[in-house]
C-alpha cells in the first residue's frame, strides 16, 4: 500500500512539475538534470524545461535577497531527453544592486543551450511605476479546462481518426499547468487564416511553496507553451506543411512578485513571419 501511495503521489501535476525542474550539483556552480521531456510529435526535450532548468542553476548560485528581473536564451541545438544535460553557471557579476549570471548548457560535449540572467534587489520605494491595462477577457471561471474539451472531443463525431490520434497523444502527456484558452484551443476551433495572438490563462495545478524562486522558474517554464503557434495561425494549425517548428530565442522581464499558482494571462501576439522565423 506505501508502495502505490507513493506512485500514485509520484504522478500528481506538482510533482511531475517538481521533477521537470528538480537538478543535482555535480560541482562548483555546476549542476545536472534529473529528468528530461520531449513533448509528442516534437524533435527534442521541451524548450521551456530547459530554460526552467537553466534558470535554477543560476538561481542557486545568487543570495536570496537578490530578485530576477530578467533573462536572455538562445536555443543552438535541440536537446536529447535520453541522456542528462549540464548546466555550467558563470559568475559574471557580484554588485550591490545587481547580479549576473550565465548559464551554458552542455549535453554530450555540445552547448545546446545558453541563458544570460540579471538578478537585482527590488526598490518598493521609487515613484516609477506604471503598467498598461488589463485586456479585456473572460475570466478564467467562465472558461472550460483544455483537457475537458479533448475528452469531450473524443466523444463526439466531428473527429476524424487522425485528429483522435494526436488529442489520445496529447492526453496521454498530461501537462503540470492548467489552461484555459480564451478564444479556444486552436488545435480544437481549427479556423483557418486568424490573428497572430493568443491568450491563455495558466496557473499550476496546485499550490506551490512560496519561495519566489519557484515561481519564476515555473512561469519561465511555461512560457514557451504553445508560444511557436501564435506565430503560424495565420496559415491555419494544425498546417500539415509546416514540418518543423522550435524555439531559436527567448526572453522575459520580470518586474514585479507573482505566485504561478494562482491566474495569470499569458497575452502573446507576433508581428511578424518571413525567412522562416516569426
Amino acid at each position: 500500500n506505501l508502495i502505490k501511495k507513493i506512485m500514485e503521489q509520484a504522478k500528481t501535476p506538482l510533482s511531475v512539475l517538481h521533477r521537470a525542474l528538480e537538478l543535482e550539483s555535480i560541482g562548483s556552480d555546476e549542476f545536472r538534470s534529473k529528468s528530461l521531456w520531449r513533448p509528442f510529435r516534437a524533435r527534442g526535450v521541451f524548450g521551456g524545461q530547459v530554460i526552467g532548468q537553466a534558470l535554477a542553476s543560476a538561481s542557486k548560485t545568487v543570495d536570496s535577497k537578490f530578485q530576477l528581473h530578467s533573462l536572455h536564451c538562445y536555443f543552438v541545438d535541440r536537446g536529447d531527453p535520453s541522456t542528462p544535460i549540464e548546466y555550467f553557471v558563470s559568475r559574471i557579476r557580484d554588485g550591490k544592486s545587481f547580479v549576473s549570471r550565465f548559464v551554458r548548457a552542455i549535453q554530450s560535449g555540445r552547448v545546446i543551450f545558453a541563458l544570460m540572467t540579471s538578478f537585482t534587489i527590488n526598490d518598493p520605494t521609487t515613484l516609477l511605476k506604471f503598467q498598461c491595462n488589463m485586456p479585456e477577457v473572460p475570466h478564467p471561471d467562465s472558461l472550460p479546462n483544455t483537457e475537458d474539451q479533448y475528452r469531450s472531443l473524443l466523444s463526439s463525431d466531428r473527429i476524424n481518426d487522425q485528429m483522435k490520434n494526436l488529442i489520445e497523444k496529447r492526453l496521454s502527456q498530461p501537462f503540470p499547468i492548467e489552461m484555459k484558452f480564451c478564444e479556444g484551443d486552436p488545435l480544437i476551433t481549427r479556423k483557418q487564416h486568424l490573428f497572430p495572438r493568443q491568450q491563455i490563462w495558466m496557473r499550476t495545478r496546485g499550490q506551490l511553496s512560496d519561495d519566489p524562486r519557484a515561481h519564476d522558474c515555473v512561469v519561465a517554464y511555461f512560457s514557451d507553451y504553445s508560444l511557436l503557434i501564435t506565430t503560424i495561425l495565420p496559415f491555419g494549425y494544425p498546417n500539415e506543411n509546416l514540418v518543423m517548428i522550435a524555439s531559436l530565442d527567448h526572453a522575459m522581464w520580470f518586474h514585479t512578485s507573482f505566485r504561478a499558482d494562482e491566474w495569470m494571462l499569458y497575452d502573446m501576439e507576433s508581428s511578424v513571419a518571413s525567412e522562416g522565423r516569426g
